[in-house]
């Protein structure tokens, strides 16, 4: 929907948002102690990161187990660039584990380089009560803002970047605010071949497909 407000001697349309669900919505049958989730943080050294595993326990009693977070490529599980296994209780509720990831081999993710990752975290109790797994997406990058000369610039795995950015309205003609795998896909490639590099999102948060389809591209 669309309505006209004047500014002054200029017509300006503004775009409506839609309400309901517009993102993804994911429904799981789990054991009493699951992983509820996994979440990845970059670090200035590119091929290190701070990853945080949220683990869930309904049982009402405290749930002893080992927990295992293995990081591989996208696409390829057995090309594994780190492993680690602890020890975990959990009480009642909900728990934190933190984990250092290291990964010299890792390969950076850059600017038309789509070097992707899945953090995995797999629990298993003592009892044999419960086993669960969950795995994220991610990229092993470090982008910040530098200065030189007195002159602030963008830097991308320490290098300097230009980012030629196009804008994406989060708007689509057939859906409203959700756009399908393919529409997103074909929103990045157009951005591509018209010399751009990034896509800046327009009045709202960028949509999921499109954020995926983006980092896919690199």
């Amino acid at each position: 929907a669309h309505t006209i407000f004047p500014w002054g001697k200029y017509m300006m349309p503004i775009v409506r948002g839609f309400g309901g669900v517009t993102g993804d919505v994911t429904v799981r049958a789990v054991d009493p102690v699951s992983v509820a989730d996994v979440w990845v943080l970059n670090t200035p050294k590119i091929t290190d990161a701070k990853a945080t595993v949220t683990l869930s326990n309904t049982s009402g009693a405290p749930k002893s187990g080992k927990l295992t977070l293995i990081v591989h490529e996208y696409k390829d599980p057995s090309a594994v660039v780190w492993k680690k296994t602890v020890s975990a209780t959990i009480p009642s509720g909900t728990k934190d584990i933190p984990f250092d990831i290291r990964a010299p081999k890792a390969k950076v993710w850059g600017l038309f380089q789509p070097n992707l990752y899945i953090a995995r975290a797999e629990f298993v109790s003592s009892d044999g009560s419960s086993s669960d797994a969950m795995g994220k997406r991610f990229g092993f990058r470090w982008f910040t803002v530098g200065t030189k000369d007195g002159d602030e610039r963008l830097y991308l795995n320490g290098k300097r970047v230009f980012l030629m950015a196009t804008v994406n309205r989060g708007y689509w003609a057939t859906t409203g605010m959700n756009c399908s795998p393919e529409m997103a896909r074909r929103d990045v490639e157009a951005a591509i071949s018209m010399g751009y590099n990034a896509l800046a999102y327009h009045n709202a948060i960028g949509q999921p497909n499109l954020v995926r389809a983006a980092d896919e591209y690199g």
